[in-house]
């Protein structure tokens, strides 16, 4: 099962992600599941990264992806707050149709990525 946690922030805002695991739908290189959850964080991870001054820590290996903003100037705030909700409901709403193989939980961040 893949395991995505969203981390938000002391001011409620997601601040990151941490995807963990396979999903099992199917072999690997074959599995639709894996790739939808995939290419929707990897997708958020570089858009974050194209915005002028926002800071991402970021790491990926195999079945595993953290993901957390480091810096945000106030001028992309909006930017950056509509990637990741959108991100979010890209994780929801596959984790809506493979509830078998995907959860999306939702935390507040205890620290590191």
């Amino acid at each position: 099962m893949i395991d995505a946690v969203i981390m938000k922030g002391p001011g409620g805002g997601i601040i990151g992600v941490r995807v963990r695991g396979h999903s099992g739908y199917a072999a690997r290189g074959s599995d639709i599941v894996c790739a939808a959850v995939s290419a929707i964080v990897q997708t958020a991870v570089l858009g974050l990264k194209d915005i002028p001054g926002v800071v991402v820590q970021d790491r990926t290996g195999d079945g595993e992806l953290d993901c957390l903003v480091q810096t945000v100037p106030e001028d992309a705030r909006r930017q950056v707050d509509a990637i990741l909700n959108t991100m979010v409901l890209g994780l929801q709403d596959v984790a809506r149709s493979y509830s078998r193989h995907v959860r999306v939980r939702i935390t507040q961040h205890s620290g590191g990525v």
